[in-house]
């Protein structure tokens, strides 16, 4: 989830939930290279790995740009209209 420059991360491997923080960061390279820590230390592959995004980000722009060349398998989704 991302609302500014604030992003949560939960990362669920084997229908288990081994990660969940919330930081910032100011570019889209720094989330990457955070994501990137994750995935190593999780033994996780960002090649396969399924990420989801929901909140301030919309195909085409800055973050959705960087996030896709790294990630194989990025998908936007829409937050439920209560929370918008």
């Amino acid at each position: 989830y991302r609302t500014g420059n604030r992003h949560a991360v939960v990362l669920i491997k084997s229908h288990r939930l081994h990660f969940s923080n919330i930081f910032e960061v100011s570019s889209a390279d720094l989330l990457v290279y955070f994501l990137g820590l994750i995935f190593s230390q999780f033994s996780v592959s960002q090649l396969d790995t399924f990420v989801y995004c929901i909140g301030d980000l919309k195909v085409g722009d800055d973050y959705y740009m960087v996030l896709d060349r790294y990630l194989n398998n990025l998908q936007i989704l829409s937050l439920p209209a209560a929370f918008t």
